[in-house]
């Protein structure tokens, strides 16, 4: 027996008359009273435990903030419709990023070391589906009553549709211009409908416009809509997206008709026609090739992605790069083309150079070299290039400072331009270009534009909000005024820091799909999202890194009997801990760590 700080005495064994499962393993208390003194301990100790909440992976490189750890623990709780809330906080497209981010959380996840990464994705979008009917209208930070200050927001595509969201729900007047017909910018015309149905867009549009949001179509920077028309607001935004397209090298004049991979997918989606038949030829490694590689196999077509590197450089999406191999696309790798004719037959000659790799690193991929000799021809029906896009400068650089090397719109650390105020984000002013990305930058520049209008413009201020270190923001800290992030802790969980060993290997959960013959006859959704039981069962799989968890390890183990409980949580009493650093050891999820002993 071994004697507790309390007078109580403590078993160091399992009580064998409880021991029904795993949970009973802890041992037991007797209740026998009598008082004693004990030197105090604690005085040799050079290193102590710090028991604190710290960030987890996945939510510290989530580009749009969200709290990642939070809503999976309340899926886990069958709590949808909170998890929902607290997704929306920080992400008002959460229907289309549960479907089309490129979930870095996912890359960061603890649990991938042990088996895979929690399905995160996954479970954004079935907490998602749990939406209230009606955001509310008005301002919904507890200001009051609608400002006056009026905004202009250019561009709707995700990044200016989330700005101009969360300036509407701070009570600001904001007005949207729109170059095209419809809503949606890149999110409409330049993913296809079996990523992101054009229900779920129209859906997730109409909620963000219902909170009192104005707008118009058809205005063009440049041309229909000029900069004089923008003074007239106390502010703006511009949220322009990346539509012009890199131009091919290739000398030939042939390739002047040969359209780029987002003019075809924007065809394809503005309900024009477009004729595919035969072989078609698709230049270029990334997301915008393989949908439309996918889009042409749905429209009878027999697609063919040349790349000049190996698969393993292709800089899109795995998981897409995988449903179209399922689906029958064709990969041609290490290809360059150097010219594209016009063949006596009407068909397309490609003429190809076979490539080798260097070691020298571009961007972290190798460098690809042609190989003297190699050439040959490819007789293809059609050619579509998709070798990536740039922000259309025509409309801007005349008005505002351009960061040349970047080829962006110069912004500072405020998200400002050369205007003070005019603010940027999304492509406009950024080259790491996603949907959550466009997310998170748009909401920085939604809190600075709030600031700027309220007469401050310290921009420590607005790093007290940031998340993580993929600059991240927490809006609904900012609303709230709550800067003390976690308790003051910033440092991240890592693996290290896990226990894996109190943890089970536990099969990944798959989302449900279209079966592959549906797949290639139409444009319907291919992944159908997880059923509730299974998304239950896949967000128990999450560590919950950085979160006490109730296990009472550091209770159990501790040699010193220096912790002791306390309502919910566990307490240790520095007065005799040793700093041993078992509770730290034993801890699964990273919650205890060990930090040198500072003398007073």
């Amino acid at each position: 027996m071994q004697k507790s700080r309390k007078g109580k005495v403590k078993a160091l064994g399992p009580d064998v008359r409880k021991l029904w499962d795993c949970k009973d393993l802890p041992i037991g208390i007797t209740a026998l009273e009598f008082e004693y003194d004990m030197p105090k301990t604690g005085v040799w100790r050079s290193i102590r435990p710090l028991p604190r909440m710290r960030p987890a992976p996945c939510g510290a490189v989530c580009p749009a903030g969200v709290d990642v750890r939070g809503f999976i623990d309340l899926v886990q709780k069958k709590k949808f419709r909170q998890a929902c809330e607290l997704i929306r906080q920080e992400n008002p497209l959460s229907c289309i990023t549960g479907r089309v981010c490129f979930h870095p959380c996912e890359d960061a996840c603890n649990r991938g070391a042990l088996d895979k990464a929690v399905s995160i994705r996954g479970l954004e979008r079935i907490a998602s589906e749990h939406l209230p009917d009606q955001e509310k209208k008005g301002a919904a930070d507890g200001r009051g009553k609608r400002r006056s200050e009026r905004i202009a927001v250019v561009g709707s595509g995700p990044a200016g549709l989330s700005c101009a969201y969360y300036l509407s729900r701070m009570g600001y007047r904001v007005h949207i211009y729109e170059s095209r017909k419809r809503l949606g910018g890149m999110l409409r015309y330049g993913i296809p409908e079996f990523r992101l149905p054009r229900s779920v867009l129209d859906q997730e549009i109409k909620r963000i416009l219902e909170t009192g949001i104005t707008y118009e179509t058809g205005r063009h920077l440049g041309t229909d809509l000029k900069m004089e028309d923008l003074e007239k607001y106390d502010a703006g935004f511009f949220g322009i997206g990346a539509w012009s397209p890199l131009r091919f090298k290739a000398g030939h004049r042939a390739l002047r008709t040969i359209p780029t991979g987002l003019e075809f997918l924007t065809d394809l989606h503005s309900n024009k026609t477009v004729s595919v038949k035969g072989r078609v030829a698709i230049i270029g490694g990334g997301n915008t090739a393989i949908d439309v590689a996918r889009s042409v196999l749905r429209l009878g077509g027999e697609p063919l992605i040349v790349y000049r590197r190996s698969k393993k450089e292709m800089p899109a999406s795995h998981e897409e790069m995988i449903e179209a191999e399922e689906e029958g696309v064709d990969f041609l790798f290490l290809t360059s083309v150097v010219d594209v004719h016009k063949d006596v037959d009407s068909k397309l000659k490609l003429r190809c150079m076979k490539n080798k790799l260097t070691k020298s690193m571009e961007g972290g991929r190798r460098i690809p070299v042609g190989i003297r000799g190699s050439d040959f021809d490819l007789k293809v029906d059609r050619v579509v290039y998709a070798i990536g896009q740039r922000v259309d400068a025509s409309g801007l650089k005349r008005s505002l400072k351009w960061d040349q090397e970047e080829d962006i719109l110069w912004v500072n650390g405020f998200c400002q331009t050369s205007r003070p105020w005019l603010f940027a984000g999304g492509d406009a002013a950024m080259n790491t270009r996603s949907v959550a990305s466009a997310i998170g930058s748009a909401k920085k520049a939604a809190v600075a534009i709030d600031m700027y209008l309220n007469g401050k413009s310290d921009q420590e201020i607005l790093r007290n909000f940031c998340l993580g270190t993929c600059g991240g923001i927490s809006i609904a800290r900012y609303l709230a005024g709550d800067r003390d992030l976690l308790l003051g802790e910033s440092e991240v969980v890592r693996l290290e820091d896990i226990n894996a060993q109190y943890f089970e290997r536990q099969d990944r959960n798959l989302e449900d799909r279209l079966s592959l013959e549906k797949r290639r006859s139409g444009f319907r959704e291919v992944t159908l999202g997880f059923k509730k039981g299974a998304a239950i069962e896949e967000a128990a799989r999450c560590f919950s890194c950085g979160v006490c968890s109730c296990c009472d390890n550091c209770y159990i183990f501790c040699p010193e009997v220096a912790v002791t409980r306390e309502a919910d949580r566990n307490i240790i009493n520095l007065d005799y801990c040793k700093g041993c650093g078992i509770c730290a050891n034993e801890c699964p999820v990273g919650f205890i760590r060990m930090e040198p002993e500072v003398n007073e």
